[in-house]
């Protein structure tokens, strides 16, 4: 299942709000204004603040993977 358009704007806002402030100065409400969305939505695909967190981190990991992996199949 794709991940509907609200999802991937409240990972962009938190990306970007994490790496600017960090994880603790960046609230719910912080993360809410920045993407949007009522930060109810926050807790609705995401449960908490870390859980969200996990999520920005696993998805710059799977880019990061799919870059190098792109890169080494075309290095061949």
């Amino acid at each position: 299942m794709a991940d509907s358009p609200s999802k991937d704007q409240i990972l962009d806002a938190a990306e970007r709000l994490f790496a600017q402030q960090g994880f603790s100065r960046t609230t719910i409400k912080h993360l809410g204004q920045a993407a949007g969305v009522n930060s109810a939505l926050l807790y609705y695909y995401f449960g908490d603040k870390e859980r969200l967190y996990r999520a920005v981190l696993e998805r710059l990991v799977t880019r990061l993977i799919s870059r190098v992996t792109s890169r080494s199949s075309t290095a061949r």
